[in-house]
């Protein structure tokens, strides 16, 4: 089984590939049937960020920029959501009633804006190392760093976005 990011449904060719919003919708108005989501059998992050531990021992303020900017869009995100299902709309070609439910998806499923939960610590790592066939025993704080992503929230806690400018 693969996992597709491109912007296409699953082809003919290949039927077993799993899919992320918009593209399961439009798989499923290819008569494809929906087996399961994956949100209902795993409560992880979706999205994340990743760096070496070189990067983040060195100066840090790259890596809280990045985070701040990420969870900028996030928030922008969740705020904005007439804006951002038109944008969905333009960018996948989808119809309103194809990106509000892309939006509640996505909305519901990937997008939170926080540190996981200790389980899900554990599952995230326990995924990754069945995947490359690693037996060592891995604790979280040796994958996880959330000082910046702590210290992003106090920054944004008043921060709230707002709507793009027209031209």
């Amino acid at each position: 089984m693969k996992i597709t990011s491109s912007r296409r449904p699953p082809s003919i060719e290949s039927p077993e590939e799993l899919v992320s919003p918009p593209f399961n919708l439009k798989a499923m108005e290819m008569g494809y049937r929906k087996l399961a989501d994956a949100a209902d059998y795993v409560k992880w992050p979706q999205t994340g960020l990743a760096t070496r531990d070189e990067k983040i021992s060195q100066p840090r303020e790259e890596v809280v920029k990045m985070i701040r900017a990420s969870v900028k869009g996030l928030k922008f995100m969740l705020a904005q959501r007439e804006y951002v299902q038109s944008k969905m709309m333009q960018m996948f070609r989808l119809s309103q009633e194809e990106a509000a439910k892309t939006y509640e998806i996505v909305r519901n499923e990937g997008v939170f804006i926080g540190l996981v939960g200790d389980e899900a610590e554990r599952e995230v790592i326990s995924i990754a190392k069945r995947a490359a066939n690693v037996t060592e025993d891995i604790p979280p704080d040796r994958v996880f760093d959330n000082r910046f992503l702590q210290q992003v929230q106090i920054e944004l806690k008043d921060w709230t976005p707002r709507p793009p400018k027209r031209p």
